[in-house]
């Protein structure tokens, strides 16, 4: 009886009755065996609030106006995750940020590299071919380079013409002379090893250079500075 019943009602008919309700317990509550028979069927796709499709909770334009509102993907996500899903499903991917490195950096850009710019050559130094001997005599006597060819020996304290570093040829033959017999290579009065010291005594103060003269001397003497002297006092 009930498989005949099932094959006397069309599908059409069931279709009227599926209209004729608001809702799939209203269905339900009229005839629970309709209600199974519309599912065998397959006419459930027709039940009230079944099966349709729900309208979009945005559209494509929102979707991309929110997309401008945001520099990084991570921040998109973090944001509202369901949205950027959206973005995904709807092949708005070109309207993204794009994808950064670690670093912060573009992924696939190249960066062009600085161009150096040249530098300019270095002025080359220059080579000082001065013995050690010699640097102990400039460094001792104090000359001075006139810048015409001349200089100011700082051994003789006289004009002399240049020839290398600050003190005149005569002077470095003499120079040369007394150190390989041991002996003080200043013509003045002050011993070779207190050549350009500074003595502070009393609250005075003293530079000593190449020559002290006989006054300043006899008074350093007389405070205990004589050994810086030679024996006698002769310019």
């Amino acid at each position: 009886m009930g498989r005949k019943c099932e094959i006397e009602t069309t599908d059409e008919e069931l279709m009227e009755w599926i209209k004729s309700k608001k809702t799939c317990k209203e269905l339900r509550a009229d005839s629970y065996a309709f209600y199974q028979r519309c599912i065998k069927r397959g006419l459930n796709v027709h039940f009230p609030g079944k099966h349709k499709k729900k309208k979009d909770k945005w559209t494509d334009e929102e979707l991309i106006e929110w997309c401008k509102s945001f520099q990084t993907r991570k921040s998109m996500r973090e944001a509202d995750y369901s949205r950027y899903l959206m973005i995904l499903k709807r092949e708005l991917k070109q309207h993204l940020p794009p994808k950064m490195t670690r670093c912060g950096n573009t992924v696939g850009q190249i960066k062009e590299k600085k161009k150096r710019e040249p530098k300019e050559p270095k002025t080359p130094k220059k080579v000082d071919e001065s013995t050690p001997e010699e640097k102990k005599w400039m460094k001792m006597y104090n000359g001075m380079d006139y810048g015409d060819g001349n200089i100011l020996c700082g051994r003789c304290l006289e004009i002399k013409p240049k020839k290398k570093g600050l003190i005149c040829y005569t002077c470095a033959k003499v120079i040369v002379s007394n150190n390989s017999k041991g002996l003080d290579t200043n013509k003045f009065n002050v011993k070779d090893y207190f050549v350009n010291t500074k003595i502070t005594d009393g609250g005075k103060v003293f530079y000593i250079g190449t020559r002290v003269d006989e006054r300043t001397q006899d008074y350093l003497t007389k405070l205990g500075y004589g050994f810086m002297f030679k024996e006698e006092y002769s310019v």
